[in-house]
């Protein structure tokens, strides 16, 4: 979806009701008149490339009328031509007697007229675009773009109907009409009902422009219950939008409503003769839309349901003494944790009431029926269960071992719940689906894991409570380390399931044509011949209707029934996945797994991963297929054996190897129940989540936290030692090489890290904090050390007793702070308030004699100095170098065979964007590609204070890749092979490794005699050459990576100048000067 964002928006300029816009296109000229709130008298607007941020035109005042509105007329053809690489040319104001312009937008009154038709220019397409914050822009694209965003207003569901209001918003394109998709997840069929759809001219006019619709849609669900194909299913609702000038119409689901919205909604009964049917509003958890899950019931057993729970309120008194258990996985399955923990149960603890919930008809009925006590799920025993159970254990959501999800039933099934889980956790990040935060409908009083790295994750990464997590082991492997089977010749093929596949695209999707054309290689055909291997394949449980689509030569496809999958793990020699957990199992019975991951960045979407997959799967790894055969060949001729590595990768996340599991969470289980349940549920609820967030957004959480901080400071200091790089955004610099080697020396102290990522820790005991949260300063008022390569927030003074560690974040080329003459891009007070915070500084670690004067000098600072060489620079020194850098270059992408050149610019003070510095890359990489071919691949790092990311055509993304949020620096310049860089510190730690450097220094004289200038005379010492223009780039990399550039000599002298204590052992030096010798303790 676009960036549009919808609702009142915080902050930005003050509206009043007098300020206006009004905008109107005539041809391929935009006629501008602006009336500002406070009559300031408007000098001339500006046209400013947003990617260069450069000022191509300034355009005159057209008229000035009496009541001090403006006008001007922009000749759209003539900026695109200034400029035609651009896609943005942002409008400005110039004001008089104001240094800075102001941005055109966000008035109370905008009038958009006809500017929203599209402007043809040389080819591309031109138009007047309003940002999501409101304000003017000219979008210059190929192709005109077809952004559009939902906000649902209101959801009604009652009397067998439901009725939403949603508002549609677009940037710069009309809405002709709507239609209501209604879209079987089952069948992937769609039933497609019109809706009524109007414009919004006075909240286009109020919201700053942007055109908004509103459309209302309302239909009887009955008739989907009524004509489903199956006995209950999933129905998501979209709209299918035509737009003005496209074909093609545009599909966007029926967003979340606000809270007070969904808390209100009920689910809604619907009979048909013998059968009635349960219709209940749910929100998908990625997408945030508005999903229908219909039920089926009887009718009798429906009105049955209706009965006892008007009885709710009873069923609370008596649960605690039923001492029923539902034990299950997901309703049509009787295979995985749920079944291996009842079976167990029922050998071990007959007399206990434990029942497993299945479907009727499930072909894994089978599995349970010999032990007895089954429920079948949706029947009258089954809703009587539901409300009595004192333990729900499952290895998916406890609802999906209840009746009915329907909010009300949910309400009074309150028994204890128990995550068996499913797998071990962690490939993808699933927060939205297991967060104590998600949006979902999952809630979990205990959360069983199998190991303390998996256990600190769920701390961590899913904000449950310490309290909650478990480790015990899943239930299945007691069945998985029995050594009962033999191990057959057989290749094991278990893919995942992707969230956006559906029936009526599957044949196309990219999941079929990889998986089908490896299967179905001549090559893999031949491989299997050769080594004697029967192959077995199986599908994820979500995606068992596709299995029948597979047909391959010497593959045998099993469907869901057909085999345990526990079983075929014990009897195959080799797995072949992707990114489905069963590789964990595989690998703990130390046999070799092959990952084939060739959508990765799909799969792992924005959210990533919570493990670094290419340091901790106990598999090789492969993106495609040639590279997927050749790593299956590799383990093949090794004998089907798991290297060490990979052995001591799969050891890491089982904490037992025995068959005492389900012992373990047997006893669990039994005492799940503490004083703290109910505590947990209140602060995990839906109302407490949604008020803590109202708190976080409003004025008055900084002054609370002040006052949690302040209290902290006033109780004793605790042997803690909080660690924080670049903000929380980075586990990196010199904090994280400074943590690490305290680790390794060995430290009683409590160990914090700040970090806002899923960044795995190497030491799970160490205690991972979000920034600016409630813990985050009750932590650092108790903290005895603090260590940052930044800067604390301003208003937090340490306490006494506590020792503050700044570490700085590199050697200053550039003047800083208050050597500047004059400061850009910084609000008003900030040499105050970082003056303020340097105060606060106990210890300033500095890499050199040059670097100690620089810091005194800009920092004003007295107190004392570590010249001990910058940790961070220590890994480029360490004997696991290499090791590292293939490490960097697997987690990339990078061919073995390929040269990198890192691109590693500086921020410039005088481009900024929402708050930061905005995002640039000057050089041509187009022109970079033609003249250095695909023997190199080039890595681009922006700085970390820059917003927004840089774009890369899609035709460049295996030539350039955009690496800036790659956790840490250090352990790029570990691949480079060279270094491209302006004026950023980065060259001082570069310079050590003795590989050449390149400048490309385009505006040298602007950012030296006007920006910021100098500590040195940087055009004579530079240790490479100073270039201008991409060419010249180009020029100075083939004789870099030739080996025929000149600058060794020159290097050594920078070296010995700058970075003479840049020896590996930094880190070693500081904490000897912070907590004393290592051999002293």
């Amino acid at each position: 979806m676009s960036g549009i964002v919808l609702g009142r928006r915080r902050g930005g300029p003050t509206r009043s009701p007098e300020s206006a816009l009004r905008l109107r296109l005539t041809g391929d000229h935009l006629c501008v008149e602006v009336t500002l709130a406070d009559r300031s008298r408007i000098e001339g607007l500006l046209l400013r490339h947003r990617d260069t941020g450069r000022e191509t035109t300034v355009v005159p005042v057209r008229e000035e009328r009496g009541d001090g509105t403006v006008g001007f007329d922009i000749d759209i053809s003539a900026a695109v031509r200034a400029d035609p690489s651009c896609e943005w040319i942002d409008l400005w104001i110039k004001v008089s007697g104001e240094d800075d312009p102001r941005r055109l937008g966000r008035f109370a009154s905008t009038d958009r007229g006809g500017a929203v038709s599209p402007t043809e220019v040389d080819g591309l397409t031109a138009t007047v675009h309003m940002t999501h914050k409101g304000n003017v822009s000219i979008r210059v694209q190929a192709e005109r773009s077809r952004e559009v965003a939902l906000w649902t207003r209101e959801i009604s569901l009652r009397h067998g109907r439901i009725a939403f209001a949603t508002d549609v918003v677009t940037h710069n394109v009309r809405v002709v009409s709507a239609v209501l998709a209604v879209i079987s997840r089952e069948s992937g069929d769609a039933t497609r009902l019109s809706v009524g759809i109007r414009p919004l001219e006075e909240d286009t006019r109020r919201l700053h422009g942007l055109l908004r619709y509103r459309v209302d849609a309302d239909f009887d669900v009955g008739v989907l219950a009524r004509a489903g194909e199956h006995d209950s299913d999933i129905y998501d609702l979209a709209l299918l939008l035509t737009l003005e000038g496209f074909d093609e119409t545009v599909e966007r689901g029926i967003r979340i409503p606000p809270y007070r919205v969904r808390r209100r909604l009920r689910a809604v009964e619907v009979s048909a003769g013998d059968t009635g049917h349960l219709v209940t509003p749910y929100f998908s958890f990625k997408a945030q839309r508005l999903c229908l899950r219909v039920e089926q019931f009887s009718s009798a057993d429906l009105e049955f349901m209706r009965r006892v729970l008007r009885l709710g309120w009873a069923f609370a008194l008596v649960r605690p003494f039923s001492r029923i258990w539902l034990i299950g996985e997901l309703p049509y399955k009787a295979q995985d944790t749920g079944f291996h923990f009842f079976r167990w149960i029922r050998t071990s603890h007959p007399r206990r009431r434990a029942y497993y919930v299945i479907e009727r008809d499930s072909p894994e009925r089978a599995n349970v029926e010999p032990y007895g006590n089954v429920v079948l799920h949706r029947s009258r025993r089954h809703i009587l269960y539901s409300l009595l159970a004192s333990r729900l254990v499952g290895s998916h959501h406890a609802e999906y071992l209840l009746a009915s999800r329907s909010p009300r039933f949910v309400r009074w099934s309150r028994g204890v719940r128990v995550f068996l889980q499913h797998g071990v956790m962690g490939t993808k990040n699933m927060t939205g689906n297991y967060g104590r935060r998600a949006s979902t409908d999952f809630r979990t009083d205990l959360f069983l894991v199998s190991s303390e790295r998996e256990r600190e994750m769920v701390v961590d990464d899913f904000e449950f409570f310490p309290g909650q997590v478990r480790v015990t082991g899943l239930s299945r492997f007691d069945a998985l380390l029995a050594d009962d089977v033999d191990v057959e010749r057989a290749l094991l093929i278990i893919p995942t399931w992707r969230d956006w596949l559906r029936a009526r695209d599957f044949g196309e999707s990219e999941f079929f044509e990889q998986w089908n054309g490896l299967l179905t290689s001549a090559r893999f055909q031949e491989m299997i011949r050769r080594h004697g291997l029967a192959v077995w394949f199986i599908l994820h449980p979500n995606m068992r209707e596709y299995a029948e689509r597979f047909d391959a030569p010497g593959v045998v496809v099993l469907q869901q029934g057909d085999a345990p999958v526990q079983d075929l793990l014990k009897r195959s020699a080799v797995m072949l996945t992707d990114y489905s957990s069963v590789g964990f199992d595989f690998s703990f019975l130390h046999r070799p797994v092959v990952y084939f991951q060739f959508d990765r960045a799909r799969f792992l979407g924005a959210r990533g991963s919570h493990l670094d997959l290419d340091a901790h799967l106990p598999g090789e790894i492969a993106f495609s297929h040639d590279e997927a055969l050749d790593r299956l060949d590799e383990v093949l001729k090794a004998g089907m054996t798991i290297s060490e590595r990979n052995r001591a990768r799969a050891d890491a996340f089982l904490e037992r190897r025995d068959r005492d599991n389900n012992e373990r969470i047997y006893e669990v289980v039994r005492r799940a129940w503490s004083p703290l349940t109910p505590v947990r549920r209140l602060r995990s609820a839906s109302p407490s989540r949604a008020l803590f967030n109202r708190f976080r957004k409003s004025r008055f959480y900084f002054p609370a936290m002040r006052v949690l901080y302040r209290l902290a400071t006033l109780l004793p200091r605790r042997d803690l030692v909080v660690f924080e790089s670049a903000n929380g955004k980075q586990y990196g610099d010199s904090p994280r090489y400074l943590y690490e080697k305290l680790l390794e020396r060995g430290t009683e102290s409590t160990l914090v890290w700040v970090n806002d990522s899923t960044v795995r820790l190497p030491d799970p005991s160490t205690r991972k904090v979000r920034r600016l949260s409630p813990r985050y300063f009750w932590l650092l008022g108790r903290a005895s050390h603090w260590v940052n390569n930044q800067n604390f927030p301003h208003y937090l003074r340490p306490a006494h007793g506590t020792r503050y560690v700044q570490t700085w974040h590199g050697t200053p080329l550039k003047k800083m702070q208050h050597d500047l003459e004059q400061v850009h891009g910084r609000r008003d007070d900030y040499l105050e308030r970082v003056t303020k915070m340097t105060g606060y500084w106990d210890d300033l670690v500095s890499p050199s004699p040059y670097a100690t004067a620089a810091f005194r000098s800009a920092f004003q600072y007295k107190g004392r100095v570590l010249e001990c060489g910058y940790p961070r620079n220590d890994v480029l020194h360490w004997p696991d170098a290499d090791e590292r850098a293939d490490l960097v270059r697997r987690r990339l992408g990078i061919p073995a065979e390929k040269r990198v050149v890192l691109y590693a610019p500086t921020f410039r003070d005088d481009r900024t964007s929402g708050g930061g510095f905005a995002a640039q890359a000057e050089l041509d990489l187009a022109r970079l590609h033609d003249r250095l071919g695909d023997s190199v691949v080039v890595l681009l790092r922006m700085h970390s204070v820059v917003r927004g990311r840089v774009t890369v055509p899609e035709d460049l993304r295996r030539f350039a890749i955009d690496a800036s949020r790659y956790p840490d620096t250090q352990e790029l310049l570990l691949v480079a092979d060279v270094l491209v860089t302006d004026y950023s510190s980065v060259m001082f730690d570069f310079v050590t490794l003795d590989r050449p450097i390149v400048f490309y220094t385009y505006d040298l004289d602007h950012y030296r005699d006007d920006l910021r200038g100098f500590y040195f005379p940087f055009e004579e010492q530079a240790p490479g050459p100073l270039v201008r223009t991409s060419d010249e780039v180009a020029d100075a990399l083939s004789e870099a990576l030739s080996g025929s550039e000149g600058y060794a000599r020159a290097r050594a002298d920078f070296r010995a100048r700058f970075a003479p204590l840049d020896d590996g052992s930094a880190s070693e030096r500081v904490l000897d000067a912070v907590f004393g010798r290592s051999d002293d303790r």
